[in-house]
């Protein structure tokens, strides 16, 4: 059965409230502000080292959809550029030290070998290797990126393994600065844009961090490659009252910031997704909250949401949190 096209198989990943996942223990819970200043704050939290990379029991579906988009669609989920070697050999080394340590059933160590456990997959993983950012996208569940700070001090995207996005192409971002990144998101940058770039330059290697990105999502792939949708849209059903349960999805994002012994800075993503007619009641109060008082250009333009169908999910999530 093919990922890409099936709901029933790797887009119902984790069908949970993304608000009680591990990512986020309960003490950190009451600081993610719902409402729409809560949307463009950083809401970071931090982790221990080895709560960047998670393995769950959607690792054999992940990963075998993720071999087939780099097979087929590797231009646009992989891209590197020679800046990037140091800080890919150093986020390999560590991330495969640590996966075995924590995952022993899974994965294990032999000379210069990872061998994968369900999988009959052997990697080398020595220095030799040309591509160690493809290499460690094939270990973990995780889209990954690098930034690498140019000759002017600006942290730059430098490489990517992106199987996942959310309707964005890693294409379209490589060698941009953050702010150049998020330039699509309406006030973002004037809101928040100076505060990410003091926190890029406050990261240590010792002190990753983590938060939670969601949204509302009409698309049940887990893979949203502009390009790619271009060739295959997904076309929705109209929302309805009915139906709006559905048609529409719960994106849920845990992402990480670390940076490496070299300088260069680490961005994960783990993507969950899950019908919206199964988040649970504190899931729908913060949804409800946040979608209430967006602007309408964020509303339209952004989130893709149309005066009607902002009134009808507004309904909907008020009736699922009471």
């Amino acid at each position: 059965m093919d990922p890409s096209s099936s709901r029933h198989t790797i887009h119902d990943v984790n069908p949970f409230d993304p608000f009680r996942s591990v990512a986020y223990p309960a003490a950190d819970l009451a600081r993610k502000t719902p409402g729409y200043e809560g949307v463009q704050r950083m809401d970071l939290v931090p982790v221990a080292a080895e709560d960047r990379f998670r393995i769950d029991d959607n690792y054999d579906a992940i990963m075998q959809e993720k071999e087939r988009l780099i097979a087929s669609t590797r231009d646009y989920v992989y891209q590197v550029t020679p800046e990037a070697l140091v800080g890919s050999r150093q986020i390999l080394s560590d991330v495969i030290s640590a996966v075995c340590r924590r995952y022993p059933e899974r994965f294990s160590l032999s000379n210069d070998s990872l061998q994968i456990q369900g999988r009959n997959q052997e990697l080398r993983i020595d220095e030799g290797i040309s591509e160690p950012l493809l290499t460690l996208a094939r270990v973990i569940q995780e889209d990954i990126t690098l930034l690498h700070r140019d000759s002017a001090g600006m942290y730059r995207l430098a490489a990517g393994c992106v199987c996942f996005p959310s309707h964005w192409s890693l294409r379209d971002k490589m060698g941009k600065t953050v702010q150049e990144i998020h330039a699509p998101v309406p006030e973002l940058n004037a809101r928040i844009g100076g505060k990410i770039d003091a926190l890029l330059e406050r990261l240590s290697p010792e002190r990753p961090m983590a938060r939670v990105n969601f949204l509302i999502n009409f698309n049940p792939r887990l893979s949203q490659i502009p390009e790619l949708e271009l060739l295959a849209p997904y076309r929705p059903a109209k929302v309805t009252a009915e139906n709006i349960g559905e048609v529409l999805w719960l994106r849920n994002e845990y992402e990480t910031l670390s940076k490496l012994p070299c300088g260069d800075i680490i961005f994960t993503l783990k993507t969950y997704q899950t019908q919206l007619k199964d988040v649970a009641p504190l899931t729908a109060k913060k949804l409800a909250d946040m979608h209430r008082d967006l602007p309408e250009e964020y509303r339209d333009k952004y989130r893709k949401l149309s005066r009607e169908e902002h009134e009808l999910l507004l309904a909907y999530l008020d009736t699922r949190a009471s």
